[in-house]
């Protein structure tokens, strides 16, 4: 915080606050309104005493004037009554509790206890459909939405108190580019997000909490209209006269404006202009407006403000609005759009926020609550809203948007295994109605806020819908369209990006006819075995060459719960398949995901044929994106028929298989061959030749038994030939 010589040095404004002169409980009272402002820690502990002690934390009379605890005496609450709302250190008085009860009456007053708040979503609102002004009191910790044009309240709790903690002295609310709204707070030293039901969603920056090394009493912030980069004006700490940059997940970047960069003290609010396109900060240090570039650079002091300017927003007219809660220009300060000096506008006075109504008119905030006053004169209006510290304006401005619940992708009002068929239809590339392509393309079923609707998306909504954990908002009302915050899904870090390739896709191909009608068995594998995880979804292209295969039938994995994926097959005739699949409760080792049998043309047996393309894979339970980690084995993604007919060839079918496989290979000459079983440790389980054989064709079977005849339990087996200088293994997986 500011030191306390220079905040004593600065108590000149108090003696011509609003230009009068005031009398010694004036002189109090302003001088605990300018502590409280500058200090809110002070407020904030007034206001713990008086919950500890079961007093008040503010009233309301009947005849309106406003009483906030807002200091600390011997270890009691003071509180600031304030009798005039427009002025509130003009006509008031400091008191304790017992003198408050003594001398007022209290019989109809509006008692604040500070209750505290569930933190519950409020429930039966309808999304935000226009817009609205949004007003941050930091006497109950809540934002205020209001008309733009006419200023009437719309919600007094338009986002209501949170849990104990979230807040303490909020002072502006800003819509974000992915439709919630972020609150910064001056203790908390954080920026926190909320939904537009008013839940409490997290803490946005700094990523892990608050960091004083970063943030520290804080006040205004807003969004870069560029980069979309979150700025944070920082007053204190280590980090002190700065505006402090994050990108839109809450990692810190730097400083957006460098600690005391063109004279920066105290910073409290950020104005975007675009007319031209500037900077506008303004600080109770400095003492003015100050003036950078997109950047962060800075131009000049645009103008100077006698003394305490909090925000400033441009009008409509390209004037600039300050307002400014003390010194001799106390009351909104009007400035050309070159910084020139208009006019100052004393209807309100300790002014903290400014706003343009649609009517003409100037909102106007202060330690008492919400105002209308003229733009021209400064006359007072009326008070919209007494008996709460008011803090900055803010709009939010909704696009047009379509009502709903997330993961309801056909409209019908609720998100159930129907809509996860959906999403797999969609990411498989199938035919569907266009309402649903509509309400898909806007953002219905991209559950998990990464950006695209896909197999993924199926496999948390089916996981929602079985009744198991998803950390994902599915099923909740949403208005949407509304653009994803960068960086902001749960998932994106898959264990692929942490610890290297972790599991391994394949083709088995396998011959079952011999010399022209050659038939061939294909099954999709992935091996998961590394990877700590297990399969929960998957979209997968395969592509072939229809010259060589043709395509007579395909089946669902033998792997449980792999049996009946959405398959697109509209492209079979051009060598294409597009296959998705989601199973909630997901499966390990080594997972079966399709089966496939094809013709081979002519007399050639192809090898390597059949490429395997992987648009989205994730892990149930954990829903990890298993993409970074996925290798397609090309040694395995074909069998490896040899392409001469009288050439060498190793191959089995069924594969997988129980109990038996069929082993085929031919022979192009005369010589010793040795085909042997080994296990993943490389371990030989049995030797089925070892002998010299002539050239030619042969068959033989393995029933899944060592060389002792013990049968062996499933899993992964190598199969491997040596021939001469010919040398090949295939993959074999037992399953029971």
């Amino acid at each position: 915080m500011r030191s306390s010589v220079r905040i004593f040095s600065r108590f000149l404004w108090l003696l011509c606050f609003a230009g009068i002169a005031l009398a010694r409980p004036e002189t109090e009272l302003a001088q605990l309104l300018y502590l409280a402002e500058t200090q809110p820690e002070i407020e904030a502990q007034a206001k713990q005493l008086a919950l500890q002690n079961n007093l008040p934390i503010s009233l309301q009379l009947s005849d309106g004037t406003f009483i906030e605890a807002l200091g600390v005496k011997d270890g009691q609450p003071l509180y600031a009554v304030m009798r005039n709302l427009a002025h509130p250190a003009i006509g008031g008085e400091v008191l304790n509790f017992q003198e408050i009860r003594s001398r007022l009456d209290l019989s109809d007053a509006r008692i604040n206890y500070g209750a505290s708040s569930t933190g519950a979503k409020k429930s039966a609102r309808a999304p935000v459909a226009g817009d609205l002004l949004m007003v941050l009191e930091s006497t109950n910790d809540q934002v205020m939405a209001f008309d733009p044009v006419t200023g009437d309240l719309v919600d007094i709790a338009f986002i209501p108190t949170p849990p104990a903690g979230v807040l303490s002295t909020p002072i502006q609310a800003q819509q974000t580019a992915w439709g919630t709204i972020t609150i910064s707070d001056q203790l908390t030293d954080v920026v926190q997000e909320f939904d537009t039901s008013g839940t409490f969603l997290g803490t946005l920056a700094p990523v892990g909490g608050a960091n004083p090394a970063i943030l520290d009493n804080i006040r205004g912030h807003t969004y870069h209209p560029g980069t979309g980069n979150l700025l944070v004006t920082v007053a204190s700490g280590a980090n002190q006269d700065a505006i402090a940059e994050f990108d839109p997940g809450g990692n810190y970047l730097g400083n957006f404006v460098g600690n005391a960069v063109g004279g920066i003290d105290g910073p409290w609010c950020i104005w975007f202009r675009s007319t031209p396109l500037d900077v506008l900060v303004t600080g109770d240090g400095h003492d003015s407006v100050l003036q950078y570039d997109t950047s962060g650079t800075f131009l000049s002091v645009l103008a100077p403000i006698n003394n305490f300017p909090e925000q400033v927003v441009e009008l409509s007219d390209k004037n600039i609005a300050v307002a400014n809660f003390g010194g001799t220009q106390n009351g909104v300060v009007i400035l050309s759009p070159t910084g020139t000096f208009l006019r100052t506008l004393t209807g309100v006075s300790g002014n903290r926020g400014v706003w343009e109504l649609g009517n003409g008119n100037l909102m106007t905030t202060n330690g008492t609550g919400v105002h209308e006053i003229d733009y021209n004169t400064g006359t007072l209006i009326r008070t919209i809203v007494s008996g709460v510290g008011a803090r900055f304006v803010s709009l939010y401005s909704p696009a047009a948007c379509t009502p709903g619940f997330l993961g309801d992708v056909n409209g019908d009002d609720v998100v159930n295994s129907t809509d996860g068929l959906i999403m797999l239809s969609y990411d498989a590339g199938l035919p569907l109605p266009q309402p649903v392509l509509d309400r898909i393309a806007i953002g219905f079923g991209d559950v998990d806020e990464n950006g695209s609707t896909n197999s993924t998306d199926a496999l948390i909504t089916l996981t929602w819908e079985a009744g198991l954990p998803v950390p994902f908002p599915v099923g909740d009302p949403v208005c949407l369209p509304a653009g994803p915050a960068p960086g902001k899904s749960s998932y994106r870090e898959g264990t692929g990006s942490r610890r290297g390739e972790t599991l391994e896709a394949y083709v088995a191909l396998n011959p079952a006819g011999v010399n022209g009608s050659q038939t061939l068995s294909a099954a999709v594998m992935v091996d998961m075995g590394n990877s700590g995880e297990k399969l929960g979804s998957y979209t997968v292209t395969l592509q072939w060459n229809p010259a060589l295969l043709q395509l007579l039938d395909y089946r669902g994995g033998d792997t449980a719960g792999f049996g009946d994926p959405v398959v697109n097959d509209s492209k079979a005739g051009q060598g294409q398949l597009t296959v998705a699949h989601a199973y909630p409760y997901g499966a390990n080792g080594l997972v079966n995901l399709l089966n496939l049998q094809f013709k081979a043309m002519g007399n050639a047996l192809p090898g390597g044929a059949i490429s395997l393309e992987f648009r989205a894979m994730a892990a149930a339970e954990t829903f990890t994106d298993l993409l970074p980690g996925l290798r397609i084995s090309e040694g395995s993604t074909a069998a490896g028929v040899e392409d001469r007919p009288n050439g060498y060839a190793l191959e089995n079918f069924p594969n997988p298989f129980n109990p038996a496989t069929e082993i085929r290979y031919r022979l192009a000459e005369a010589g010793a061959v040795q085909i042997v079983i080994y296990n993943l440790l490389g371990e030989t389980v049995q030797t089925l030749v070892d002998e010299t054989q002539p050239a030619g064709a042969y068959t033989l079977r393995w029933e899944g038994r060592n060389d002792r005849g013990q049968a062996l339990p499933s899993g992964m087996y190598f199969l491997r030939m040596s021939a001469g200088n010919f040398l090949a293994e295939r993959k074999l997986l037992l399953m029971k």
